[in-house]
């Protein structure tokens, strides 16, 4: 993903409506790319203080920690969804193999 790219889906991350193919290369970017970072950094401020403002009360005063601790919990997401396909494709692989099994006694059996 280049910085354009990147910076048009920093108000979809802000707003957790990342689609979910790419909230990884987004993710990736932002970590190697100080100018973006900073910008995504610079919009979560902005939009932390106006859903403060909205709301009567600041959540935190501490906003930067708390975009590093939302970076953190969309990396985690990632890796439960890797997680999860590997997962998947485990158990696909052991059911083939259950399958192949039984199909392989049954056709001994006929034998």
């Amino acid at each position: 993903m280049d910085c354009k790219e990147a910076r048009s889906y920093v108000m979809s991350f802000i707003r957790r409506e990342m689609p979910e193919d790419k909230l990884e290369p987004f993710l990736k970017h932002v970590k190697q790319c100080r100018d973006c970072y900073e910008e995504l950094e610079i919009y979560y401020t902005v939009h932390a203080g106006i859903q403060g403002l909205d709301q009567d009360r600041f959540l935190t005063y501490d906003l930067s920690g708390a975009l590093k601790t939302e970076l953190e919990e969309a990396e985690n997401q990632v890796q439960s969804r890797h997680m999860f396909t590997l997962f998947r494709v485990l158990m696909g692989c052991a059911s083939a193999v259950g399958t192949l099994a039984a199909v392989v006694i049954q056709f001994q059996r006929w034998l």
